[in-house]
């Protein structure tokens, strides 16, 4: 039996001809699901708290679209061939770390406002427009992607392209965005050694690098956006996999 007719397991269609080739882990993707859908209340009680509202908006919808993608794979653990179930993990798990760098764009902004627009390569305003707006274009390309892939005949394929182009790009502005941050944090460092600050940190009393409770901030943002990164490197390389064994 051809695997595209294949709606559960059965002698004809076992589950080592599913994408994944095993029923994904029960416990695993129940704690994940768990652990966003706790960390999507608590983004959108502190948004709300401190009035964070663009931070806090697209951290909470990164928060529950991850944790509505583990939901997809506990579907699949039921049943590995479930076409609903693998929609729905493997759009929202490719779209939700797009929300996150979103916000780790504007953390980035407001650091260059208050720490010193002169030491960055772009004035602060222009990370919003340049860095959102192709992290918006990635989503969009791939939700548009995601609904050719739920089409029928040729426009699966097609759609899935689409998707693995919003990947790309997703993955080449996230690289670029790295580049500009490091080169920002070499320079802050560079002239926190040599004892100068800028005149809003002088301004405004703000100690900058000298609080431990900031520089545990910056590291954890740091962290944070390299395993974002990461994460969307490895999507790529997965759903360029999954798409080849599509096709097959």
């Amino acid at each position: 039996m051809s695997r595209q007719f294949c709606t559960e397991v059965t002698p004809q269609c076992p589950v080592e001809y599913t994408t994944y080739g095993y029923y994904p882990n029960l416990g695993g993707n129940i704690f994940l699901c768990i652990v966003f859908s706790v960390c999507a209340l608590l983004q959108l009680g502190l948004g709300i708290k401190y009035k964070l509202r663009a931070f806090g908006s697209v951290a909470t919808i990164s928060c529950a679209m991850e944790a509505a993608g583990y939901g997809g794979r506990i579907m699949m653990h039921s049943n590995p061939w479930s076409s609903s179930g693998f929609k729905l993990q493997i759009v929202l798990l490719i779209l939700a770390p797009s929300f996150l760098a979103a916000g780790i764009y504007l953390t980035l902004k407001h650091l260059a406002m208050v720490m010193g627009p002169e030491y960055s390569r772009l004035p602060p305003k222009l990370y919003t427009w340049i860095f959102i707006g192709f992290d918006a274009i990635s989503i969009l390309t791939q939700a548009a992607g995601g609904g050719l892939a739920a089409s029928t005949g040729s426009l699966v394929n097609i759609g899935d392209k689409v998707i693995i182009t919003g990947i790309a790009i997703q993955v080449a502005t996230m690289a670029f965005f790295y580049a500009f941050s490091l080169d920002f944090a070499l320079r802050i460092r560079r002239v926190n050694k040599a004892g100068v600050q800028s005149e809003k940190v002088v301004s405004s009393g703000f100690r900058g690098l000298h609080d431990k409770g900031f520089r545990f901030y910056l590291i954890a943002s740091a962290l944070a956006f390299t395993a974002i990164f990461i994460r969307c490197v490895y999507r790529y390389v997965l759903y360029r996999a999954v798409w080849s064994y599509h096709i097959r």
